[in-house]
């Protein structure tokens, strides 16, 4: 992640006196975690009355909002959440909703495990770094805090003996039936933020996502029963907008959704998704519309009889195939329209392995017996990733972290 700023060098930059610019200048990396903690160092030993006179003596924080933008792009999330500390101005940008989605928007994706065994915990795993790492090497190192996993902190509450059943934007909905049945909040795992939402009227299992209207600029939680064994099949589907703190029934369900109670809608581009199966027993995608809270069908896989749930991959709706020990992975490359299935790759002696993400070197993260590996779809071999303090049983979720705060998206 570590590369040198695009076009510094084309920036007309005023130079604090007594000093020299010139486009040779070079800005700190994601690999210069020294000159952070420098500039943190310096900041709080100085009087808080002349703290804004240091903070001018120092280039890098006289760059314009889109230069520093395009340098936090390139520091891990770790560090990043330091920076806040550096100074007031850094403070302020890392506060400001224009800025933070901004950043949100050029952030790389993660995957969040969440400790479902012990301690409940949530943790940032940056698969790119582990999926370098050299297992000799790793082990003649200390056994010290591993550097591809950032432990985060947060509302307890929100999280012991809580459930993911919704991610959206960095932001999860967690859903707790413990110690006070069906409470549910909006949490962010970055800035420890909370919210606690009104439950609905529901005394049974539920489906539930979390999705977001960028027409609108609105989350929204939707939410609805799973199939009832009794003489009534009726399912409403119930729709409140994160603010709001109201829940509106917008109508029933047309359709049964597969799998487990659990299932929940995956997002994509202002859509929630789930495989059902229509009054017509054929099995379909069905897309809710954030913004205008309508379901709709779109065309099916040829295999969709045996699938149950639908995934993101590389950023394409996809669905993940089994048979015979082989995982294929199939992708629909044109959004909504029939006939745009492909088959992206191939995933062989996977019986008992599970598909998390693909690297930007062409490897598919596989979670087997618990463990990282990675599968080279090359030399179609897996190969173990070492990481020190992975939970023994986590919960996985695909999650790009943001410093938007949540009264930022708030609507009535």
């Amino acid at each position: 992640m570590a590369r040198k700023l695009s076009n510094v060098s084309n920036e007309k930059l005023e130079p604090p006196k007594n000093r020299k610019l010139t486009s040779t200048t070079q800005f700190p990396t994601a690999t210069d975690h020294r000159t952070l903690t420098s500039l943190q160092t310096k900041n709080t030993d100085i009087p808080p009355n002349q703290e804004d006179e240091v903070e001018e003596e120092h280039h890098i924080l006289r760059l314009p909002n889109r230069i520093v933008l395009e340098f936090f792009c390139k520091i891990p999330t770790k560090w990043l959440a330091q920076c806040k500390c550096v100074c007031k101005s850094w403070r302020r940008l890392l506060s400001d909703p224009h800025f933070t989605k901004s950043l949100l928007s050029r952030t790389p994706t993660y995957l969040l495990l969440r400790d479902t065994c012990y301690l409940k915990s949530l943790v940032i795993f940056d698969f790119e770094k582990a999926s370098d790492r050299n297992m000799f090497e790793f082990w003649d190192r200390p056994k010290t805090e591993d550097d591809c996993l950032t432990k985060l902190s947060g509302d307890r509450n929100a999280l012991i003996s809580g459930q993911v059943i919704g991610s959206c934007n960095g932001f999860l909905c967690i859903y707790n039936d413990w110690p006070n049945p069906w409470r549910l909040y909006i949490y962010n795992p970055i800035t420890g933020e909370s919210l606690t939402l009104p439950t609905p009227e529901m005394k049974c299992s539920f489906f539930c996502g979390l999705g977001y209207s960028p027409i609108s600029d609105v989350y929204k939680i939707v939410m609805f029963k799973y199939p009832s064994e009794g003489p009534t099949n009726k399912r409403e589907v119930k729709v409140m907008t994160v603010g709001s703190g109201v829940w509106r029934t917008i109508g029933d369900l047309g359709f049964n959704v597969l799998g487990d109670a659990d299932s929940k809608g995956v997002y994509l581009n202002g859509f929630l998704h789930w495989i059902g199966e229509s009054c017509k027993d054929s099995v379909s995608i069905f897309a809710f519309d954030v913004e205008n809270e309508r379901f709709q069908e779109l065309p099916p896989h040829p295999s969709a009889l045996k699938i149950k749930t639908v995934e993101i991959f590389n950023g394409w709706l996809s669905i993940f195939l089994r048979r015979r020990g082989v995982i294929s992975v199939w992708v629909m490359k044109d959004y909504g329209v029939e006939g745009s299935w492909t088959k992206e790759l191939e995933i062989e002696k996977a019986s008992d392995s599970r598909v998390l993400m693909s690297t930007n070197k062409g490897q598919v993260l596989m979670l087997r017996d618990w463990e990282i590996h990675t599968y080279d779809l090359g030399t179609k071999r897996y190969k173990w990733v070492p990481v020190n303090g992975l939970p023994l049983v986590f919960q996985e979720i695909a999650h790009t972290p943001s410093f938007v705060l949540l009264k930022d998206i708030i609507k009535g």
